[in-house]
């Protein structure tokens, strides 16, 4: 059985461009990783995501999605700051 690229190391988020074009995706949920964020940034608790989609969003799968964002946050900060 065929399963996605996990990105980097870690377990549950995947990243393979022969996987919904290679976006940031929770596995096996399929769920795109900036969704996730925006729904927890308009107020949506891990309880109502659940309510509103088909998976569960499990405290490591969420764990996993804040150390990527906090990781891309500092990349994106490192280079601004390598470029001025």
């Amino acid at each position: 059985m065929w399963t996605p690229k996990p990105y980097k190391n870690f377990k549950w988020i995947v990243q393979d461009p022969e996987y919904r074009g290679g976006s940031l995706r929770v596995y096996p949920d399929d769920i795109d990783i900036s969704h996730v964020l925006k729904c927890l940034s308009e107020g949506m608790t891990p309880t109502d995501i659940e309510r509103d989609y088909p998976f569960k969003l499990r405290s490591e799968v969420l764990a996993e999605i804040f150390s990527l964002s906090a990781e891309l946050i500092e990349k994106e900060a490192r280079e601004k700051k390598m470029a001025s």
